[in-house]
């Protein structure tokens, strides 16, 4: 019974690793880097150096509506490098609570990963792409860049 307790596991063991490689090929950088695909090439860049776009978040507009506060919050992504961003994916925590559903626009959300809309042909050098969200409070959540394809 020990014996094939044992083996159990380790099937099980190398059954979980291979799924997580079918499901997910593309390698991932450490925490604190980001993800930079340039000519489909990885390649790792600390977060503290990926100074070459920017996440501005301006607070528009707040209000109170049945005793709920909330904020519309406008954000531009801003390229200031000299390479056309061609996508980019925005990491958000728990702390992005959206009023609800239909509270955020011309951008793609999913699972906190933000993500440029299929529409979206990028973002020139020297440009930006806006979106926006209405949020639960009036407190802006943490952003941060995930991953940026050129």
């Amino acid at each position: 019974m020990m014996k094939l307790s044992i083996i159990s596991l380790i099937l099980l063991i190398v059954a979980v690793a291979s799924a997580n490689t079918a499901a997910d090929p593309q390698p991932h950088c450490s925490v604190g880097q980001v993800s930079v695909w340039r000519n489909q090439e990885l390649n790792c860049v600390l977060l503290t150096k990926c100074t070459f776009i920017g996440i501005v978040q301006t607070l528009e507009k707040e209000w109170t509506e049945n005793g709920s506060n909330y904020a519309l919050v406008r954000v531009h992504v801003v390229n200031y490098g000299t390479e056309f961003l061609k996508s980019i994916t925005i990491a958000t925590d728990s702390s992005l609570n959206l009023r609800d559903q239909g509270s955020i626009w011309n951008i793609q959300y999913n699972n906190n990963e933000l993500s440029l809309p299929t529409y979206s042909t990028g973002v020139a050098p020297s440009g930006a792409f806006s979106f926006g969200y209405v949020i639960r409070g009036t407190v802006s959540p943490r952003m941060y860049i995930k991953s940026l394809t050129y």
